[in-house]
């Protein structure tokens, strides 16, 4: 974070009502504090045309950090905002590489919604769960009112409704949200296996390779993080860990993402799934219906539409153009690699069939 103006640490009975301004935005969770950057009041960071990525353009435009201690913002949050319960807040839960950011820059289009496209901080969770030794589950009270206080603190404005694309690696938290926020609207974004897992290669420029010291350390961090007290799903990847690379690491993890949905789909039947095969394929149709779940008025329909005429992360290192000068797909996704992954998914409960691998057995998928 580009820092002009030094850290300010808030610890006791100051007045911090200033979190709810415009130009503040709440960064992430970091030990004993919450951390927030204060932004140019010109800088349109939700303006997804401009910024694809709320972290990056908090990253970019901060002039100040402020830290204020977590006993602070607990009470804060129970005094000011009460018993709000985020019926003003709308959450895309997606694997990444799925058409998630396009359909954020459709419902950018409508200004109908602030837009939190990765706002990052949700990233502070299971990180800050593993340093507080924290069991991860919906009757960890602890862990619950950390995901409440995040949600209210990026979306503070009772009259505004807020619409949050997260992090794929945000995926595992996905049960937390609904007891964190009991009246949020939840849908899931996926495509099919090949074009997505071809996608994370080419934009990420993940080579074939000797396991090297950096893909140990990716490794060991996602195991110690992401995949923290799962330990069904670490077993697999040991029993199927492939010795090439970072690739088949990334596959997998693609792979728990998608599982996490389905762990919470099976009892839920709230959370839409769409695919982004259907919005290439009826493109009318899908901005219909996800509109209408997002209750926004039809007569939008085509200003949302208008979103699909440009690359919706043209402002950022993984727009169209800096992608394809980055083809390392092609020689990862062999059909070795393929199989693999369909292995791997069958063992994590999901069918996939056909010539892009689609997945065949995802709960509440939206049928066009």
């Amino acid at each position: 974070v580009a820092i002009t103006a030094g850290i300010i640490r808030y610890t006791g009975t100051e007045d911090i009502s200033w979190i709810e301004r415009d130009d503040v935005s709440l960064y992430s969770v970091e030990g004993d504090y919450y951390v927030f950057v204060r932004i140019s009041p010109g800088d349109d960071i939700y303006n997804t045309d401009l910024h694809p990525f709320l972290y990056m353009a908090k990253s970019k435009r901060a002039l100040q950090i402020i830290k204020v201690k977590k006993d602070v913002i607990n009470d804060y949050v129970e005094t000011v905002f009460g018993d709000r319960k985020g019926d003003n807040i709308s959450y895309l839960h997606n694997p990444g590489r799925c058409g998630s950011t396009l359909v954020t820059s459709m419902v950018f289009k409508t200004q109908q919604f602030r837009i939190l496209s990765e706002p990052g901080v949700l990233l502070s969770v299971i990180p800050h769960a593993v340093q507080q030794a924290w069991d991860v589950n919906i009757e960890n009270h602890d862990l619950i009112q950390l995901v409440r206080n995040i949600l209210l603190l990026l979306c503070p404005h009772e009259g505004t409704r807020y619409f949050i694309k997260i992090h794929s690696e945000v995926m595992r938290i996905i049960s937390l949200i609904k007891p964190a926020a009991p009246a949020i609207t939840e849908m899931f974004m996926y495509r099919a296996m090949k074009p997505t897992i071809r996608s994370f290669i080419n934009a990420f420029g993940v080579e074939l390779g000797e396991v090297s010291a950096a893909v140990k350390f990716f490794e060991n961090m996602l195991m110690n993080e992401s995949y923290y007290q799962l330990e069904d799903r670490i077993k697999i990847w040991e029993e199927n860990r492939h010795p090439n690379s970072i690739a088949y690491l990334k596959f997998f993890s693609l792979l728990m993402d998608m599982s996490f949905y389905k762990d919470v789909a099976k009892t839920r039947s709230d959370i839409p799934a769409y695919r982004y095969e259907d919005l290439v394929n009826h493109k009318e149709e899908f901005t219909r219906k996800l509109l209408a779940n997002l209750k926004v008025g039809e007569e939008l329909v085509p200003v949302a539409m208008a979103a699909l005429e440009k690359d919706s992360q043209a402002n950022s290192r993984l727009s169209k153009k800096s992608i394809g000068d980055r083809q390392s797909g092609p020689s990862v996704v062999t059909e070795e690699f393929l199989e693999w992954g369909k292995t791997i998914a069958a063992k994590l409960g999901m069918i996939v069939d056909g010539d892009d691998y689609q997945f065949q057995n995802i709960e509440n998928t939206v049928v066009f």
